[in-house]
């Protein structure tokens, strides 16, 4: 299986690992792949001033994704996601 390595900032990364947040936008007009429900990635947290890494990262199953118009704009994804848990595949 592929596990791709996506980005994302403190303040976001915090929502999520909290349980708070249970989603992810993105843009994905220059993505090299179409991330599809069941997929695994990882995210890593990145310090939003510079962009470099804090360190800590954790994987993720999509759930859902929305890219079609007319809710979202062209080049926009909204994905469901869930962590994944030790032994959950």
């Amino acid at each position: 299986m592929r596990i791709y390595v996506l980005k994302t900032w403190e303040r976001f990364y915090y929502a999520l690992e909290s349980g708070e947040k249970t989603f992810e936008v993105r843009d994905v007009s220059d993505w090299l792949f179409v991330a599809k429900k069941g997929e695994v990635f990882c995210l890593v947290e990145t310090v939003e001033e510079d962009g470099l890494p804090t360190g800590r990262c954790s994987l993720w199953h999509i759930t859902h994704v929305c890219t079609k118009e007319p809710f979202l704009p062209s080049g926009l994804a909204v994905f469901g996601i869930r962590p994944v848990l030790g032994g959950d595949s």
